[in-house]
Order: structure tokens, then C-alpha cells, then sequence
């Protein structure tokens, strides 16, 4: 089980070059640089750097901190939204968020997630799911 994980991690940094489609079976994945990543999926994504725009929709939680203060955020449906700290907000429930910002993080947990994000930074996904990458030059 191990070497499959490496395995996948392997595969996934290399699909920044390539546009790749590949399965994650209750796995981990890693990703750094410029480009797109599509996934969906039951798990975990963190997602930290500067955000052209990432759309995503799930029944579950998102996280959003604002470390520049230029954060535009639109929520639709989620049951609840709550400030946690100063330029830090949580959306609990089933919905859909679009987020853009400079500099980011945004932690989402929960199921039937799907995820668009175009940027620079780096992306971790855990779970059971797909996902797609593609390089932006």
C-alpha cells in the first residue's frame, strides 16, 4: 500500500505537465506550481496560494483564510456561515462557493465534493476521487 501511494504522488506531480485523468482510490496527492486541477470525490482538499478563481460545491465545510485582504467570495445555499478569526471564514452545509484572492488558503472536508481551481500554490487532496491537472504557461 505504501509504494502505491508514492505511486500516485509520483504520477500527480507529473500530471502538471501533461493533461492526465487518474483515479485516487482512498489516497493522497500533492500538487505545486501554476495550472488547473479538477477533482471530485469523498475527503479532504487544501488548497493555499493565489487564486484565479476556484469553484467548489459539496455538502460539508469550507474554510477560506484571507492572509491579503482582497478576498471576493459568493456562496450559494450552505445552511451556515460563520467569521472564525478576522479574514477567516467557515461555510457549513450543503452548497456551492466561488472564491478569488491573491493569497489564500482554503480547506474543504466533506462528501460529493467538486472542485475547480486555476492559480499559483499548491494543492493537497485526500480521499476517494478523481481528479484532472493541466499546466498554464
Amino acid at each position: 500500500m505504501k509504494s502505491s501511494k508514492k505511486l500516485i504522488s509520483a504520477a500527480a506531480i507529473l500530471g502538471l505537465f501533461v493533461f492526465s485523468v487518474m483515479p485516487v482510490l482512498a489516497g493522497e496527492v500533492a500538487f505545486d506550481g501554476t495550472g488547473k486541477l479538477l477533482a471530485y470525490g469523498n475527503g479532504n482538499a487544501a488548497i493555499s496560494g493565489q487564486i484565479d478563481y476556484l469553484s467548489v460545491s459539496a455538502t460539508g465545510t469550507v474554510v477560506i483564510t484571507d492572509n491579503a485582504g482582497d478576498v471576493r467570495i459568493a456562496a450559494n445555499g450552505f445552511g451556515e456561515k460563520t467569521e472564525i478569526a478576522p479574514n477567516q471564514w467557515q461555510y457549513s452545509g450543503t452548497g456551492s462557493v466561488l472564491i478569488k484572492g491573491s493569497d489564500l488558503v482554503v480547506e474543504i472536508c466533506g462528501e460529493k465534493v467538486q472542485l475547480s481551481v486555476r492559480g499559483v500554490g499548491t494543492a493537497n487532496l485526500t480521499g476517494e476521487g478523481a481528479f484532472k491537472t493541466k499546466l498554464i504557461k
